[in-house]
């Protein structure tokens, strides 16, 4: 029994031996011999108090690059009839519009490039290609409203491909965030859980953020985001406004209709991980000078806020929003929406209802007197289902239906709807 532990302790003592010194012996491979120096580099800059390089990997290497390619294929039933008392009337000048249904072709290609910059900064490009403008054009001239909130061709047109570009860094342990280029403004104000990704959920835009306050998409501007602890953020945005040819233009130029639009926000995630809420309360302010309904002069555009959204089961979030904008200026000062998505695994089926009640300075302006058609004189009701299908993990399909009531906020217009198929494939 003795010699046994005796020969046991010697195998240990002998195995413990020989890990020590074996890196007095053994060969350096190039890998141990990289290791080695990195952690000697770390080491004399940790003690020297100098910044750490983020990576000795080349510059490419660190980019990470994906994108998507999106299509979307609609058609109407009654555009033509309201392209037609639009045209009898001359609407906004024009009385040159197809009179007769459409059914129209878009599809998009996006790259997004993101390359890390320092210890907690990110740089990040979007370059986009599209091609067809499906029914948008049609169907917001004779509504008020756009069907489909992706960018279309013209869209592209007016940004010159490139939408995005900005630098991101993260201060004080994750707490303030700064995001500083040419910026996406839907994306930092008024966002929802479940009603705020046209590629994947609602496809119309008075679904994927309210139409009333107007934040510009794709120009320079600045964001700050304080989050002071787990629950509650601010964030402040400024950002100039869509009055330009390009962004390169807006970057490089300055302009006597140049303009400004202020928003804050204010929210608190809340309930558990499993039934978790949000609530966020935001105002804007617009330097855009806009004309009152009254003839008397210009005004700037401002308002308040407040979207929301709740997951109430593992399958089912609800979401809500509320906004109140200036009559003096815009056609339509309240809106509110409601609607849910279900989670059935990989279907998902989503509806909405809308409503973008008009201002009393657009119904005495645009109805009465005489007028052979009433716009502004009711409200606008909206509703739209879709029910996407993940076909894989990179591939999904989405039929979309809307229903709008009042087109124009006129009583003497038909009801439209649009039908419509989305198919977004991710890399």
């Amino acid at each position: 029994m003795l010699r046994n532990r005796m020969a046991g302790g010697m195998i240990l003592a002998m195995v413990i031996l020989a890990v020590w010194i074996r890196p007095l012996w053994a060969d350096d491979t190039p890998e141990t011999k990289e290791l080695r120096e990195r952690i000697r580099a770390l080491e004399e800059r940790v003690q020297s108090g100098k910044p750490t390089a983020t990576s000795k990997h080349p510059w490419f290497e660190r980019v990470a690059i994906s994108g998507g390619v999106l299509t979307s294929l609609s058609a109407t039933s009654g555009y033509a009839d309201g392209a037609d008392v639009l045209n009898r009337v001359a609407f906004e000048g024009g009385s040159d519009r197809e009179e007769k249904e459409r059914l129209d072709l878009s599809t998009s290609v996006d790259l997004f490039f993101e390359f890390p910059v320092g210890f907690q900064g990110i740089a990040s490009m979007h370059l986009s290609l599209a091609k067809g403008d499906g029914v948008n054009p049609e169907i917001n001239d004779a509504t008020g409203v756009t069907p489909f909130a992706d960018d279309t061709e013209q869209d592209l047109v007016d940004n010159n491909k490139l939408l995005e570009a900005w630098y991101e860094g993260t201060y004080f342990g994750g707490k303030l965030v700064t995001t500083v280029g040419i910026l996406d403004g839907t994306l930092y104000i008024d966002a929802n859980e479940a009603a705020h990704d046209e590629t994947q959920q609602f496809m119309n835009t008075a679904f994927y953020a309210s139409p009333l306050h107007g934040i510009p998409s794709y120009t320079p501007g600045l964001r700050l985001t304080w989050r002071p602890g787990m629950q509650g953020f601010a964030t402040l945005l400024l950002i100039e406004g869509e009055d330009r040819d390009s962004a390169q233009e807006r970057l490089f130029a300055r302009s006597d209709n140049h303009s400004t639009l202020y928003a804050l926000e204010v929210g608190t995630p809340y309930g558990t991980e499993e039934r978790q809420g949000n609530v966020r309360f935001y105002g804007w302010y617009d330097s855009t000078d806009y004309d009152r309904f009254d003839g008397s002069g210009t005004r700037n555009s401002r308002g308040i806020g407040v979207s929301f959204d709740q997951k109430v089961s593992d399958r089912l979030t609800l979401f809500a929003r509320a906004t109140f904008g200036d009559g003096e200026i815009l056609e339509f000062d309240r809106f509110y929406s409601i609607g849910g998505a279900l989670d059935l695994g990989k279907q998902t089926v989503g509806l909405a209802a809308g409503i973008l009640k008009s201002s009393s300075e657009a119904k005495t302006s645009l109805s009465g007197g005489g007028k052979t058609v009433d716009l502004n004189e009711k409200s606008l009701v909206l509703f739209e289902l879709y029910d996407r299908f993940q076909l894989f993990d990179t591939v999904s399909i989405t039929p979309d239906l809307q229903y709008t009531i009042h087109p124009r906020g006129s009583g003497d217009l038909d009801r439209i709807v649009v039908a419509g198929v989305r198919v977004n494939v991710n890399f």
